[in-house]
């Protein structure tokens, strides 16, 4: 589930040419997933490249079906947050249309080999305090897994390394921040030399490929775990009759469950003392109804009415559960567990190999899930500023300030955020009021 959301021009030719250079554990006893090699260099050693950036709407559009051979080359390899489709929906709602410096920026890094996109990293210029402008991935905080996208049989290591250099000496950034990519990512060569790196996190996801069936799945828990989740769907199931049904993407019936889940969320938020801005933002729930493309609803309903929904993305064979919520109402007979299984039930069913919890390790979490896979994050300050923003703000009083917040209880935790919301509404109001000419106002 999401991870992340714990109380929180034309083209650019680089003017430079590249040339190309001649596990799983159980649930008894856990270990992380071991890194597969990155791909060898190709034969052929005369191939010209060209480095360029995408910066505006059109050029991205004008991607559009570069981006998608890409993305169906990369099925599986935890890349979703960097589809076209994903990618293109965020920004047309939070940054489409903002003010050239109101909003997030397009800064989207581009490979061609003898003319034909070879590669694509998605980023975006985001302005941090003090004006601090930061690369990111696009979409964040919402993109749960940093990657980039790119053509296996063409790309190398080394080609990766460049391509780095490269975005650091045009990028016009404070600091690059790589977050939360995937140990096994391609994006392991530009850091591997450096070693700079760190683990940040760990994601969680059960391997489904040994399952034949549904009831093979239940028969490898333990006899305590298979009896709580009967007794749990049992005592669910004496209120009515239970059915899970699943929704695609780009129906009224889709959107209307994404509706319903976001509002759930909050009152979960708001009844466990937690917050999260980029959730209680409309522009978040235009943007999880916009998409289409590989996008799933699970709805658990009891006698007919929804108590429980879960938004997930289904890449090839790898399924991303994203989102999920249930009816406050019932949190005694706990909805989402019952749902979470429903889920798992059509995973297996389906010929799906991984059900993946994203990051941010829980307990819950590793109740449901047999492999652990390190998430990594590389920081790369650019000037005086983004040094003092990476080392200061990022590492030291931002984590400082989150630790506070949850060594606070429940009832403390509730009260702090009904003043900083106030505040924040205030602040709102009073801007909106005066207006100031050509600048948009909308706060992030």
């Amino acid at each position: 589930m999401l991870s992340h959301f714990d109380t929180i021009d034309a083209s650019l030719d680089c003017g430079s040419s590249l040339t190309t250079p001649p596990a799983l554990r159980s649930p008894a006893a856990r270990r992380p997933a071991a890194r597969p090699p990155l791909p060898p260099p190709p034969s052929s050693p005369s191939t010209t490249s060209a480095a360029i950036w995408v910066t505006t709407l059109e050029q991205m559009l004008a991607l559009e079906s570069d981006w998608r051979a890409l993305d169906a080359k990369s099925t599986g390899r935890m890349s979703y947050f960097q589809s076209f489709d994903w990618c293109y929906n965020w920004y047309r709602q939070f940054a489409a249309g903002n003010a050239q410096d109101a909003g997030p920026r397009l800064r989207i890094f581009t490979l061609r080999k003898n003319g034909k996109v070879e590669m694509i990293w998605p980023m975006m210029q985001v302005t941090r305090y003090f004006g601090v402008k930061e690369l990111v991935f696009i979409g964040e905080p919402l993109t749960q897994y940093g990657n980039i996208l790119i053509n296996h049989d063409r790309i190398t290591p080394d080609d990766i390394r460049q391509c780095w250099s490269e975005i650091i000496r045009t990028s016009q950034a404070d600091v690059i921040a790589l977050n939360n990519f995937p140990a096994q990512s391609v994006l392991n060569a530009c850091c591997d030399e450096q070693g700079s790196a760190k683990v940040v996190s760990a994601t969680s996801i059960m391997d489904l490929s040994g399952f034949t069936d549904f009831a093979s799945f239940i028969a490898s828990l333990n006899k305590t775990t298979r009896r709580s989740r009967s007794r749990r769907r049992n005592r669910l199931a004496k209120l009515g009759r239970i059915e899970q049904v699943a929704i695609a993407g780009g129906s009224s019936a889709y959107a209307a469950l994404v509706d319903q889940a976001l509002a759930w969320k909050q009152t979960w938020l708001k009844e466990t003392g937690r917050a999260s801005e980029i959730l209680q933002q409309r522009r978040t729930r235009a943007f999880l109804m916009s998409l289409e493309d590989r996008v799933l609803a699970f709805a658990l309903e009891l006698n007919g009415r929804p108590i429980a929904i879960e938004i997930g993305f289904l890449d090839g064979a790898h399924y991303y559960s994203y989102l999920g919520a249930f009816d406050w109402s019932f949190r005694a007979y706990s909805p989402g567990k019952v749902q979470m299984e429903e889920t798992f039930r059509w995973a297996i069913n389906n010929k799906v190999k991984a059900y993946d919890l994203l990051g941010n390790p829980s307990t819950y979490k590793a109740d449901w899930s047999n492999i652990d896979l390190a998430l990594m994050s590389r920081m790369q300050p650019l000037t005086v500023k983004g040094v003092a923003y990476a080392r200061g703000w990022t590492r030291l009083i931002k984590p400082m300030m989150k630790r506070s917040f949850y060594w606070m209880s429940s009832g403390q935790r509730k009260a702090l955020l009904a003043i900083v919301f106030g505040l924040r509404r205030k602040m709102h109001d009073l801007i909106a009021s005066t207006p100031e000419p050509g600048r948009s106002h909308k706060l992030p």
